[in-house]
């Protein structure tokens, strides 16, 4: 995958990335760069940046020298404080792959300073950087792994190598940021992926057996996979699916034969403890019938996912259901006023 290392006047240590990080930057249009050189000649163009250090270098000492002239120059209004005039739009364009709030702290230590590289230096040794950039600091020397756009540039690269796999990189996030912690670099996490891919993906119908044999649970290729690459998201996808197979013995208890493995497993998801379910499955079984039968009514249509929705606190799932309660309530009190008219105990219509 190709890298790119650019410098700036007030970055000489260079930027490096790479095509993975270029490709979710965004152009001025909206759409996305495509390569690494892409995003650095747009850089070059735009923000003071330079293809070698040398150039950077010139380009740092003749600011220096103008600024110089300039307060030695120009009268009080015209020699205002450079801060003054740098704006956090600014500081966007020219850092556009900082944090939001990094920019801030950024700014406020420019806005001090006057020194780019000292603002730099602040915004890397506050607290915020490993909030942002969890990982990046080694916590023993205090000094940072890696710049950030090395660190973006990393983490988009181990979500690369995730991805080959059909792995969802979010699930893995905590297991990159220990990557990184522990100076793994995005290649050799790359290699260690592959090593084990094709060390268990010979053993995968063994284990698929065993995962069916002691809890009953017939695992994807891709989900063996994932709980060997990182037992904390494997102890997730086995309790996911264990409370799953729970969920699912309570609904069948309850007479809730809708609830199939799929509805077991989101439902699992959403958080939904063995004991929630028994209550939930156990009240939707006792007010389904008659709910439904209101709804079909007022020619309305209700599920018994639905019910269960609503019981969960789903917005919508709720505000159907007392809707549908509230006209059925609304047509008996209706009813009732017509019958007693009716036996001339009470005059007109009556709705309570």
């Amino acid at each position: 995958m190709a890298q790119v290392t650019i410098y700036r006047y007030d970055t000489l240590q260079g930027e490096t990335f790479d095509d993975a990080y270029a490709r979710t930057q965004k152009k001025p249009d909206g759409t996305n760069f495509s390569t690494a050189r892409e995003f650095a000649d747009y850089l070059i163009a735009s923000a003071s940046y330079t293809n070698t250090r040398e150039e950077a270098q010139t380009d740092q000492e003749s600011r220096q020298a103008n600024q110089f002239r300039v307060q030695d120059t120009e009268t009080e209004d015209v020699a205002a404080p450079k801060a003054a005039r740098t704006t956090k739009e600014e500081m966007v364009r020219r850092y556009p792959y900082l944090d939001a709030r990094l920019v801030d702290v950024l700014l406020e230590a420019y806005t001090v300073s006057q020194d780019m590289d000292q603002a730099l230096t602040d915004m890397r040794a506050n607290p915020l950087m490993e909030v942002v950039y969890p990982g990046i600091r080694d916590t023993a020397t205090g000094v940072l792994r890696m710049t950030e756009v090395e660190y973006l540039s990393a983490v988009d690269t181990m979500n690369s190598y995730l991805r080959d796999y059909n792995l969802n990189p979010t699930e893995f996030a905590e297991d990159i940021v220990d990557a990184i912690s522990g100076n793994v670099s995005p290649d050799e996490f790359g290699t260690r992926l592959e090593m084990g891919y094709e060390g268990i993906v010979n053993n995968i119908p063994e284990v698929k057996a065993a995962y069916l044999e002691n809890f009953g649970i017939d695992f994807p290729d891709e989900a063996i996979f994932a709980m060997f690459v990182s037992p904390r998201v494997g102890k997730n996808i086995l309790e996911g699916n264990i409370r799953a197979s729970q969920i699912l013995a309570e609904a069948e208890v309850a007479g809730m034969g809708m609830v199939n493995v799929a509805f077991a497993q989101s439902l699992a998801r959403q958080g939904l403890t063995q004991t929630q379910a028994k209550e939930v499955f156990q009240t939707t079984a006792a007010v389904a019938p008659g709910l439904m039968s209101a709804a079909a009514s007022q020619s309305r249509q209700l599920t018994e996912e639905q019910i269960i929705g609503s019981r969960l606190g789903e917005t919508e799932d709720i505000q159907l259901v007392q809707k549908i309660a509230a006209q059925q309530a609304a047509k008996s009190s209706f009813e009732l006023g017509a019958a007693k008219t009716q036996t001339g105990q009470v005059t007109g219509l009556v709705e309570g």
